[in-house]
Parts: C-alpha cells; sequence; structure tokens
C-alpha cells in the first residue's frame, strides 16, 4: 500500500511531498523536498494520522533538502503525541540539513550518529 499525501500547489509542483508505506519495520512515510512553514501543518497532521494504525513509525527523509524550526516542532509534536499512544516515532537516513538543523537545535541526539546510515534511529525522550 503507497499514499502519496502532500500539500499542493495549483500551478507547481509543491515544496515539499510524502508517500506511505508499509514495511516489515512499520509504517513508513518517505519525505521529499522543503519541511517548512507553509508545509509542516499538513505533514505533522499527516504523520499523526499515521500512528492511529501503526505502533511503529518511520519518517525516512534522505530526500530532505530544507528543513526549518516549524517543521521541527511539529515532529516533536507529534512525537509526544505519539508517547501518549505507545507508538515510536523513527527517522530514518536523515539528510545532511536535517542533520545540520536538528544540531542547531540541538536534539541531534534524537536522530542518532552520523555513521547511522539507512538504520531507523528512535526518537527518544
Amino acid at each position: 500500500m503507497s499514499r502519496n499525501l502532500a500539500p499542493r500547489c495549483a500551478d507547481r509542483r509543491p515544496f515539499a511531498w510524502w508517500v506511505v508505506s508499509l514495511e516489515a519495520q512499520g509504517t513508513v512515510m518517505t519525505v521529499e523536498g522543503e519541511l517548512d512553514f507553509a508545509s509542516s501543518g499538513r505533514f505533522a497532521a499527516d504523520l499523526a494520522a499515521l500512528g492511529a494504525d501503526a505502533t511503529q513509525v518511520i519518517v525516512d527523509m534522505a530526500g530532505v533538502g530544507f528543513i526549518d524550526a516549524t517543521a521541527v516542532g511539529a515532529m516533536l509534536s507529534v512525537r509526544q503525541l505519539f508517547a501518549t499512544w505507545g507508538v515510536t516515532l523513527s527517522v530514518r537516513a536523515p539528510s545532511r540539513q536535517v542533520r545540520r538543523v536538528f544540531g542547531l537545535c540541538e536534539i541531534d541526539h534524537l536522530i542518532g550518529p552520523p555513521d547511522v546510515g539507512t538504520a531507523a534511529v528512535e526518537l527518544a525522550g
């Protein structure tokens, strides 16, 4: 099963888009593009909705070229919601930009060391 969930602009490609798939490790949301103020609300809503039917949600961020504090805050809010539901939120293959912003926000420990590669790293509190 794969669903394409993304905000759409009337005349051009969205700034960020994501596809949801079921894998052996859990429900995976593969994100590409720019996660910012314009896309973070929809991103958080779609991510939170995945927790209703899953015990493990993985966000693959290899294709994220830009992420701002709004999107980081959205992820942390969803992480808190998932904790109340007993759902684990993990990040897989964060891009260099994602690692940099998580580091600047001093939450880089949430995505693990740089040598993790494609393994999913739990966003632990």
